[in-house]
């Protein structure tokens, strides 16, 4: 399965339990897909605008965390499927880094990396 399959399906499991949060996203997405068609960079990222100030004051990342650590606590195929999606999202961080010469996201990712290489060594000392 790829990432995108994996995340599609995530969401759809969260938003199956929070739809008003959906039907509140899907209208703002449909915003900004709208100001696109407008060809005005000005209302786009006015629209842009809206729906990062709509995610942050209902807490979206907040509630998909805890969705998640709340799923990954009674479901070991979920846990071990969101594992490897954070580890993906981290090369994909790092690739970015690189290729932006971003030097604050390159440790940040370099510091998830070090959590699963030191894992690694210490289960495979333990052997």
């Amino acid at each position: 399965m790829t990432l995108q399959v994996l995340f599609s399906s995530l969401c759809e499991v969260f938003f199956a339990q929070q739809p008003d949060l959906q039907i509140q996203l899907s209208l703002l997405s449909g915003k900004l897909c709208l100001s696109w068609a407008d060809k005005e960079m000005a209302s786009v990222q006015e629209a842009n605008l809206d729906m990062e100030n709509k995610v942050r004051e209902l807490a979206v990342v907040e509630k998909l965390t805890s969705f998640c650590r709340d799923m990954s606590s009674c479901r070991p195929t979920f846990s071990a499927t969101f594992q490897y999606m954070e580890m993906i999202f981290s090369m994909l961080a790092f690739i970015r880094a690189v290729r932006s010469a971003n030097w604050d996201l390159r440790l940040s990712a370099l510091e998830e990396f070090a959590v699963y290489f030191l894992r690694w060594i210490f289960e495979t000392t333990l052997q």
